[in-house]
């Protein structure tokens, strides 16, 4: 299924759209004195902080939410607004990528 731009009403929503399809945001590592960006840094990737999961039982949400804290706090971020967005680089993560809620 591919989103036409054009087709879609708002032009704040379509400018945001065209972005995405184009791939031209840039991503940026929130962690405090990390560089890394998605524009230069090649072989990079990048994880969102991850969301407290809800409606999927109490041991699930317990879990998602100590590792959404636990995520924060190893941020060293008190500036920080905007956690949905907030995303971390392969280099701080052991092998490269987040491990799953379960592990």
């Amino acid at each position: 299924m591919t989103i036409d731009p054009l087709h879609v009403t708002s032009r704040v929503t379509r400018h945001f759209l065209s972005a995405i399809l184009e791939n031209n945001m840039v991503n940026f590592c929130a962690v405090v004195g990390c560089s890394k960006r998605s524009d230069r840094d090649n072989g990079v990737s990048f994880f969102r902080v991850p969301a407290e999961i809800l409606h999927q039982g109490q041991r699930t949400c317990e879990l998602s939410r100590k590792r959404r804290l636990l995520w924060l706090a190893r941020i060293h971020r008190v500036d920080l607004k905007f956690a949905k967005f907030t995303q971390i680089c392969t280099k701080h993560f052991v092998t490269g990528k987040p491990a799953s809620l379960y592990d």
